[in-house]
């Protein structure tokens, strides 16, 4: 489909592009158009961004979004002006014609760079707009962007009440630090939380302290963060070590991703576990902020916002966010509703009393727990199935001791039942119990055991119970819940290096509004390919499957933006 294109010898370096390398296909066209057209970014964009429409018959603002979605289509492709512009030069007349721009030429990297331009300053502004049909009031920022882009080819249906794993991946700048990382100071919120963050920083220091070495300052932020980089909004982050990059130090962006997973339909908390429905592991949510912000500042916002819409009823996070306060984490999933499936770390292990009740793991169990079940092993890391069985059996022991969910409490406060209320456990000293099943597990209490810590329910304020989780820490039904947020770490894999490649080379923008216009891009295509591949599976059932529409022809793709013979007047 490419078109031969002449010689451009006079033309600068930068315009000097090959064509033949850049051969779109028909169909990714196509179905590109179609994916802008359902999104319905244009229509607004168009609406607030500032743009002379006889400039738009040179590069309108439905070209640059098309474009920029037909360069993400491309395996290990990269955010740039100039593989935009490439793209745009390959394209035939009529589509030209049908993007509103008929006397593109081939020289238009400029204006493809001040459009871009434009577009990222009217998203980092947020303008407010009004939906002339709906009359639904909202602000045009790259959030709506990225998330009208990611929506664009999701069917609302299939990730209705789904679940969703959030991790967060660091994204280096383009520009050079000209001095030694280890000099540089962590000066990010959440890492004073995180003790290997900690740990590698004081490392660090004492090198540099040896060896003099000083890290140059070259401005402060409006956050109060040093600046070490050309880049003004690049800040001193810390990455943990994966199979590609080793844990240290980085100057860039962390990128927040929100994969989703299925949610548990049903569990007995301890054994059994049903998972919902399968749905598409397609990113819910993105979020691209200086590196060493909060992480729970950035995220929640957007797991709220997905609750609200009915999306999402439950997250799967790892320590980097439920390391946290619980005012700024737990506390706010739990008063909107949503569940919250988590590894507990060490500090967050150590058993405590809430009033006669013992609060292990943040779970209540019975006073009357053994000793020994107190403090429980998890299995090593990269253990077998096998060699988990042991912990595994410990943990659904103790369960047995747990306090089990009786009824909600006006103010967002919930009654538990004690385990010999609930019917988990019998003993003689309550005879009533002795008339259950048998195979129940018989315990005999203490002569002097308080009657009111037994066969009893407690009111429990949603603030005293932060690490409460819809299953059993350390049983069979939680490792299962917790092994779906391995999907987010599939989603980080697939960005680097597999789909496309969000490292250190990826754009050589130092703006953030720039480079967000391309990663939305980027995500987007990530959605669709997702989507694809989801369909063509034969393990799919045929009901949640879409009909399949003949593909449009070129001449029967009706565009709403109409193409004026010339002379006349052309379109807004």
């Amino acid at each position: 489909m490419a078109r031969s294109i002449r010689p451009r010898n006079k033309l600068p370096k930068r315009y000097r592009l090959d064509s033949d390398n850049y051969a779109l296909k028909s169909r990714h066209v196509e179905r590109i158009i179609r994916l802008v057209r359902q999104s319905g970014v244009v229509e607004v964009l168009e609406a607030v961004v500032p743009h002379r429409s006889d400039a738009a018959r040179r590069t309108s603002i439905r070209l640059v979004v098309v474009a920029s979605l037909i360069n993400a289509v491309r395996t290990n492709h990269k955010g740039q002006i100039s593989l935009m512009t490439a793209v745009i030069n390959n394209l035939p007349p009529t589509v030209l014609n049908w993007m509103g721009s008929p006397d593109w030429t081939d020289d238009g990297y400029d204006r493809v760079q001040r459009l871009v331009a434009k577009i990222a300053a009217t998203l980092d502004e947020g303008p407010i707009y009004t939906d002339p049909a709906t009359g639904q009031t909202f602000r045009v920022d790259h959030t709506w962007y990225t998330q009208t882009l990611l929506f664009a080819s999701i069917p609302p249906e299939l990730v209705r009440n789904c679940a969703i794993s959030v991790d967060g991946t660091a994204m280096e700048t383009w520009a050079a630090l000209h001095t030694d990382p280890t000099a540089i100071v962590l000066d990010g919120d959440y890492r004073k939380d995180d003790p290997a963050a900690q740990a590698h920083q004081e490392t660090a220091h004492k090198k540099s302290k040896k060896q003099k070495k000083r890290a140059k300052v070259l401005g402060v932020g409006p956050d109060g963060r040093n600046i070490y980089t050309k880049d003004p909004d690049a800040r001193a982050g810390w990455r943990t070590a994966t199979k590609s990059e080793p844990a240290g130090f980085y100057q860039g962006r962390e990128l927040h991703l929100g994969v989703a997973v299925p949610s548990i339909a049903w569990t007995n908390r301890v054994d059994q576990l049903t998972f919902g429905p399968q749905v598409p592991q397609v990113i819910l949510s993105a979020q691209l902020v200086p590196a060493g912000t909060h992480r729970t500042d950035t995220v929640i916002p957007a797991l709220l916002e997905l609750h609200d819409k009915g999306i999402i009823n439950e997250v799967i996070a790892d320590p980097g966010y439920t390391l946290a306060k619980k005012e700024r984490f737990h506390l706010p999933l739990k008063q909107a509703g949503i569940a919250l499936t988590m590894k507990p770390v060490t500090h967050q292990r150590v058993p405590s009393r809430l009033g006669g009740i013992l609060l292990i793991d943040g779970q209540l169990f019975s006073a009357y727990t053994p000793g020994d079940l107190l403090t429980l092993p998890v299995p090593p890391i990269g253990a077998t199935e096998k060699d988990k069985r042991p912990y595994v059996a410990a943990f659904e022991r103790r369960a047995r001791y747990r306090y089990s969910f009786h009824a909600d409490v006006h103010g967002g406060a919930a009654r538990y039942a004690d385990p010999f209320r609930s019917g988990k456990l019998r003993s003689p000293q309550i005879p009533h119990t002795m008339r259950r099943n048998r195979s129940l597990p018989r315990i005999t209490l203490p002569s002097n055991y308080d009657p009111e810590l037994v066969n009893h329910t407690a009111t429990i304020g949603a603030d005293e119970l932060p690490l409460e989780q819809p299953t059993i820490f350390g049983t069979t039904a939680w490792h299962r819940a917790i092994g779906r947020r391995n999907l987010a770490e599939t989603a980080n894999s697939q960005l680097k290096g597999k789909h496309v490649d969000i490292r250190r080379g990826y754009t050589q923008h130092l703006d953030s509004g720039r480079i967000k216009f391309h990663l939305a891009a980027t995500l987007s295509i990530y959605n669709y390919n997702v989507m694809k591949n989801w369909y063509s599976h034969p393990d799919i059932p045929k009901e949640r499957k879409p009909r399949k529409d003949r593909i449009a022809r070129w001449d029967s793709l009706d565009l709403p933006t109409p193409i004026q013979p010339p002379g006349t007047s052309p379109p807004g």
